[in-house]
């Protein structure tokens, strides 16, 4: 399709960096206007270089013989012609590592009394009535044992680890947009009265409506294990794609939606199944009848096994340790499931 004869685009580049405005020089006008020279030097709020596209489409022929008293008036009919188009940004996703165990472990050469507790509310909070440090899951009032395994866990580089993570991460979500900050948090499955392995790690995986307020992408690592640098980079990455997944597609409320983020963060990840075939088949069928269930303690179940189910009270259904995860990455990998493409989805 051909374009009007009268109008004229041009591309014209960047030639400088200004903040928040458009920048016109005024135009030599010459008898003919078309001949007339034209600078522009535009940016955005952030300095991003690129091109301008502009526009002119002239209303009639102009004039050989443009009086004096008339130039500044065809100027300004000049610029009228044309405008600006600003070229939009593609997308871009922002990680922020925010390392917090260096914190845990000043927190806790305090004496384990009221004051500790309060200096952890208050790192926690920051002084507001929301939280700014993501911390929630750790121990406030943990024992040595937390001190040496942070002790551990710096010494091994677990914060420069999940600092390559994040920007990894961030490399391979480029053209999606949005924020988040990403932290790798100790919890005390060992001597912390107050923290359960499984429902600790659920609270993560599946937040209450609130959580997507805040952008934490959480990291867990535990006083139990004594993780690789791969095993800390899979599980940050795995954090971080969870966030990402449940802005783009909200909390899961099924066990279906459940197994399908867990299924595509593995991948993610780069998670590997651990169940045999047999045991797998076996699992699958299992949970076959409850991907629409609602019931936490269903899902649970289907999700963790269960010996966490019967640790919790729950009903159990012959499952192996964690036979739900295992399916749903299973399947994602089966399938072919692309999770960046869930993302864009």
């Amino acid at each position: 399709m051909r374009e009007p004869e009268g109008r004229r685009d041009l591309v014209i580049p960047r030639i400088t960096s200004c903040a928040r405005s458009h920048v016109w020089s005024r135009p030599f006008v010459s008898p003919r206007l078309l001949q007339a020279s034209l600078r522009v030097a535009a940016c955005d709020s952030s300095g991003y270089p690129g091109h301008v596209a502009a526009s002119y489409v002239p209303r009639h022929s102009a004039s050989r013989k443009i009086g004096q008293r008339s130039r500044t008036r065809a100027r300004r009919r000049l610029l009228s012609r044309w405008r600006i188009i600003r070229p939009e940004r593609p997308p871009v996703m922002h990680i922020i590592y925010l390392p917090v165990l260096g914190t845990l472990r000043e927190l806790y050469r305090l004496p384990r009394d009221m004051r500790r507790f309060q200096r952890y509310v208050a790192t926690m909070t920051g002084g507001t009535d929301d939280i700014v440090l993501p911390i929630g899951v750790a121990n406030p009032m943990a024992r040595e044992h937390a001190v040496a395994k942070l002790d551990e866990l710096l010494a091994l580089g677990a914060e420069e680890t999940g600092a390559a993570a994040a920007e990894e991460a961030e490399a391979q979500m480029g053209g999606l947009a949005g924020e988040m900050t990403a932290s790798l948090v100790l919890a005390d499955d060992v001597a912390g009265g107050w923290t359960n392995r499984y429902t600790t790690e659920a609270s993560v995986r599946f937040p209450g409506r609130g959580a997507l307020k805040r952008p934490f992408a959480t990291g867990l690592l535990w006083t139990s294990e004594s993780p690789s640098a791969d095993e800390i980079r899979r599980e940050l990455l795995g954090a971080i794609y969870r966030l990402a997944y449940q802005r783009r597609h909200g909390l899961p409320m099924t066990l279906r939606a459940m197994l399908t983020q867990e299924g595509l963060a593995g991948a993610f990840a780069g998670d590997q199944p651990a169940l045999g075939a047999d045991e797998l088949a076996r699992a699958r069928a299992i949970i076959a009848p409850y991907l629409d269930t609602e019931s936490y303690p269903e899902a649970f179940a289907c999700l963790y096994g269960d010996v966490a189910a019967e640790e919790l009270g729950y009903r159990s259904f012959g499952l192996p340790h964690r036979a739900g995860f295992t399916v749903a990455l299973t399947d994602a990998l089966a399938d072919h499931r692309d999770p960046l493409a869930a993302l864009r989805a």
